[in-house]
């Protein structure tokens, strides 16, 4: 997937690095963390300040 085309109802700007909530089924070949979601979580928990992460809208086992 190269982007996504949205459009602003209520008035304002939309930026990028934006999250977007796909309906069921449409986000099957997505990955639940991005590259640098994983960079950026390596980091981190190498850091050791890191107790407990939380992965919003898990879908399939393997999100987990």
């Amino acid at each position: 997937m190269d982007g996504v085309i949205c459009e602003v109802k209520g008035g304002g700007v939309l930026g990028g690095n934006k999250n977007v909530k796909l309906p069921s089924g449409k986000h099957e070949h997505m990955p639940v963390l991005s590259h640098q979601d994983q960079e950026d979580l390596q980091k981190l928990i190498s850091s050791e300040e890191v107790h407990y992460v939380a992965i919003p809208y898990a879908v399939r086992k393997r999100d987990i």
